[in-house]
Order: structure tokens, then sequence, then C-alpha cells
């Protein structure tokens, strides 16, 4: 998202400057003396309050648009851009400025035992963040110490949620609603739709517990005469789902494909599935999905239960009950006229919120409020 955005702007003629630090220089910070430095460095980086502030002075950007600053620029990022005089925006990807381990999910299960908590000691307790304590513990730091700085409400101008769900759970742990808008995820490039016929079930994304893979399995397992099933993916569930493939005919796994081959694979399918057991932020595959015309089943869960218009541009099953998913699945391939209603409206929505014109017109609208301070309507 980050690389897409940045190319809408420069192709509409903004000057851009891109500043990019990778994690990867995290991995040669082994020595204990540099493990409790990157601790330090999470909560407040001189490295990094130095990096954006040359970039900010060489450039002299009206708004420095932040995606994310988890490790190496930390927050200490803002104070250096508001310091030269530019106005600050954060797009909150994920749940980190209130779950340590960003996604608000903990042993298989949703958890919100952090969110508006001044000191996150669930976290800490339970080692969310890789399973240790003292990385934890930097996390809640930081989270803890930059609330009681003001820093989300003196240095941020605009936070930029990526629906509705996900702005209710910021303002739930005090983000000022005044700084909060919603502006969804795009697509750069228009695929063109598909043909929205009784193809197959598509399931994409990583093959991990959150995402529901057991969930799908179990469901066709349950299911007998239902679509055939194409799983689209990789990840640490890979084993099983070739185990459940080997005996089950109907259902087939072709591992990780790019994303023309996913596009490719949508245009001839009949429906994409989306059995998450956690709360997604906002998948770029859905918006594949709506716009090639290809209707959603989804999880009624979080921001899935948003971006999915029951009966409009895809049908919502119980999470977690693969007889729940069944069901659906028997509804949508019994009634065809549902299907092209569906499919038409996926197609309809993808063209009304997801363009690239209408991601381009969003984003210049909330540059423009934080840089007169004052955000627009959510």
């Amino acid at each position: 998202m980050f690389d897409a955005e940045l190319a809408l702007l420069r192709e509409r003629g903004h000057e851009v400057e891109a500043l990019v630090v990778d994690n990867a220089e995290i991995a040669e910070r082994r020595s204990l003396p540099q493990s409790i430095a990157l601790g330090l460095n999470t909560v407040w980086s001189r490295e990094g309050h130095q990096r954006v502030q040359r970039a900010v002075q060489g450039f002299r950007p009206q708004v420095v648009h932040f995606h994310n600053t988890f490790h190496l620029i930390s927050p200490s990022g803002y104070y250096a851009a508001k310091s030269e005089g530019a106005r600050v925006v954060q797009t909150l990807h994920n749940f980190r400025l209130l779950c340590a381990s960003a996604i608000l999910h903990r042993e298989g299960k949703v958890c919100e035992d952090c969110v508006g908590r001044r000191v996150a000691l669930p976290a800490l307790r339970h080692r969310c963040f890789r399973g240790s304590r003292s990385a934890t513990a930097a996390l809640v730091a930081m989270q803890a110490a930059h609330r009681a700085a003001g820093t989300w409400i003196r240095q941020v101008d605009a936070f930029i949620a990526l629906t509705d769900f996900a702005c209710a759970k910021f303002l739930k742990a005090g983000l000022p609603a005044r700084k909060l808008v919603v502006k969804p995820n795009f697509l750069p490039n228009d695929p063109g739709r598909g043909d929205a016929r009784v193809g197959n079930a598509l399931f994409v994304g990583r093959l991990s517990p959150e995402k529901g893979i057991r969930t799908l399995m179990e469901a066709w397992r349950l299911g007998g005469e239902l679509p055939k099933l194409t799983i689209i993916g990789d990840g640490p569930l890979a084993g099983e789902v070739r185990s459940f493939t080997q005996r089950h005919p109907g259902v087939e796994w072709v591992g990780w494909r790019s994303s023309e081959e996913v596009l490719t694979a949508m245009k001839s399918a009949g429906v994409l599935v989306m059995p998450s057991r956690w709360f997604e932020g906002f998948p770029r595959v859905l918006v594949e999905a709506y716009a090639v015309g290809l209707p959603v089943i989804a999880s009624d869960l979080g921001s899935l239960a948003e971006l999915v218009d029951e009966g409009e541009t895809g049908l919502k099953f119980r999470p977690d009950e693969p007889q729940a998913l069944v069901e659906v699945l028997r509804r949508l391939e019994a009634d065809s006229p549902l299907r092209r209603r569906l499919a038409d409206g996926a197609r309809r929505a993808f063209e009304t919120h997801y363009t690239a014109e209408r991601h381009l017109e969003r984003v210049l609208e909330i540059y423009r409020g934080a840089a007169v301070g004052q955000a627009v309507a959510r």
C-alpha cells in the first residue's frame, strides 16, 4: 500500500520523497548491549529522529505521512517532522499503538485486554510480542510513555484508520476523535471485471490459524457436494493443508501465486471465502475480488463485517462455525439471481470506493485538512 500510494501521488504530479528504513537491520544487533539499545530505541530513537529531520530539512514537505515507525524510527520521527514545521499524518495499518502484538489476537482468540489501559500489563504477562518479556516490555513502555507525553494528541495532526471498525477501537483506546479519519485501501489499477458464473470457491491468504484455514477445511469436510475449492497461499499450516487436499479431491492447494495470477484465478471463480478468526485490517485481496466482480463470503467479525455488505457484495457467517459456512455456500450455489446481484454489487463497491481516483481525492483531502489543522469528517 505504501508503494501504491507513493506511485499514485507521483503519477499525478505531486512532489514526494520516500524515507525507507528496513527492520532487517535489527537482525545484526544480537549482543545484550545492542538488544538493550534497541529496546530504548523503540521508545525514542535518536537515529530515527535524525533521519527524519535530515529528510525534512532537505525536502521541506508540507506533510510527512508515516506508515510505520516501529522499530527503527519510533515516535521520535513525529517530533522531528513537527520541529521543522511539517504536518504529520499517520496511517494505522494495524493496532500497534494499543496492542503489543498489533493484531488484537492471542492464543487463537480475539483479545482486547490492553485496549484503553494506560499501561498494557496483560501484554507483559502473556509476552505478547514474539513470546519475549523484554521485547514486549519495550513496546509497552513505548505505548505508555507516549500516551503520558501526549504524543498522539500533540505531535500527530491526522490518524488514518482503514475502516470505521478500526476507528472505533482507536477511539476506545483514547486517540482524539478530532484527529481520526477513515480512508480505505485501494487498487492502483483496474483489472477489469471477470466472469461471474458458478465457478469454484477461492481462498487467498496466509495459511495460519487466525486466517481461519481450519474452519475452511472443516466446512469442506462436512459439506459433501460443495463447489471445488482452490487454496492459494503459504504459511505455517501448509503441511495440514497439503494433507487435507490429498484426502479430499474437491480441494486443491496451489501454493503461493503472484498478484497477476491471483487476479486471473479470481476472474474465473464464483466466490472468495474469507473465514478469518481475528480482526482483519483491510485485506487487499477483498478489494481485488470486488474489482473483478467476485462476491465474498466472510466471517461476521471486525472490519470484514463492515466491508462485506450482506446481500449486496457478499454474504457473512458466524466465525469459527464450519457448518454455518456450509449453509451460506449452499445458499449461494443454489441462487443464480443472488450470485448475479452480489457480483454487480461487488464491482459497484470497487468503482465507488476503491479506485485510484477515489483514493487520491480522499488522501489529498486529508493532507489539506492536516495542513490547516483541521481533520476532515470521518
